[in-house]
């Protein structure tokens, strides 16, 4: 792709990702209880308060697009807006992370930090973390 300046990077990742959510919210509201956004890697999930749901309404491993699985897989909710959660998926390759988020600026905020932390191109649809998976988790 060609090179983007800072700002139109954001804005790129801005505009894609909305259009993104906005298709999450769609499917949503249609009865979807989750969509894989994979690449780059971003988890749409409905939570339920029904106790008996729970667990029964999730993608199965294969569509979080982790390549393998690996004996180590670290959960972390939406804590410091998963800058812990990148920098760590950057330092330990050889290991799964999933950053959960309920709240929409912050899981953007977190994706704009992945792609930048991963140097992918907003410009190129088939790039994707190698490790590090997004969830959010808004009802």
């Amino acid at each position: 792709g060609t090179l983007l300046s800072n700002a139109s990077r954001y804005a790129t990742l801005q505009r894609a990702f909305s259009d993104k959510l906005r298709e999450w919210h769609w499917q949503r509201n249609e009865g979807t209880n989750y969509q894989v956004w994979n690449p780059p890697g971003v988890v749409f999930s409905r939570q339920r308060m029904d106790h008996h749901s729970i667990g029964r309404n999730r993608p199965s491993w294969e569509d979080w697009g982790f390549e393998a699985r690996v004996a180590s897989l670290h959960l972390v909710v939406g804590a410091l807006n998963g800058r812990w959660a990148t920098r760590m998926s950057r330092q330990r390759q050889d290991e799964q992370w999933i950053v959960a988020e309920g709240d929409d600026a912050r899981l953007f905020n977190m994706f704009v930090r992945a792609m930048n932390a991963f140097e992918l191109d907003p410009q190129e649809p088939d790039q994707g973390f190698p490790n590090l998976r997004l969830l959010h988790t808004n009802e």
